[in-house]
């Protein structure tokens, strides 16, 4: 019925049935959806890159998927930034890091709470001196989720202190 359902030429009958698929675990449905980025229109592809995550899938027609989602951490709709930063995390691509840092200049606080927070899950290393900079974020949730990355990332307790965060950070290795 789903399969069905992803060919329908009415568009919302199309997206129900891709959230139905992951919701479902329909991994049989991976190909079909697969097939279908190629004449999707813009949202729908998006909704289909997301519901392909979900479902547990890192390449697309040969290329990864994070690299598809990116640009989507720059779109002017909120949504698609906030969506775009969960896939990434849920792909928990490290070559996502740096992009994701980026979100935490975003103007919209709740998508530097969600960079800030996933940035931590990701241990990204690479994200660290922008996650010293969220420390001084005009929002406290920010500067939290900001200090409990750091901690995962180092190991260290070492609170919302920028400075010594930095201090700490010139005394380790380059790697």
């Amino acid at each position: 019925v789903i399969e069905k359902a992803l060919a329908d030429p009415d568009r919302e009958t199309r997206l129900v049935a891709i959230r139905a698929a992951v919701k479902t675990g329909a991994e049989e449905l991976i190909l079909p959806m697969k097939r279908m980025l190629g004449t999707a229109d813009e949202d729908l592809r998006r909704e289909l890159l997301h519901a392909l995550v979900d479902l547990g899938e890192r390449t697309v027609m040969g290329k990864p998927v994070s690299g598809m989602l990116v640009p989507d951490l720059q779109h002017a709709k909120v949504s698609y930034r906030w969506k775009a930063i969960d896939s990434l995390l849920l792909l928990a691509d490290p070559d996502a890091a740096g992009p994701i840092a980026g979100c935490l200049k975003d103007k919209e606080s709740f998508v530097r709470l969600k960079a800030a927070e996933g940035l931590g899950r990701l241990k990204a290393r690479a994200a660290f001196p922008a996650l010293v900079e969220a420390l001084d974020d005009e929002e406290f949730e920010v500067q939290e989720a900001a200090k409990e990355s750091l901690e995962k990332i180092s190991g260290q307790r070492l609170g919302f202190d920028p400075e010594a965060w930095r201090t700490w950070w010139k005394s380790q290795p380059k790697q």
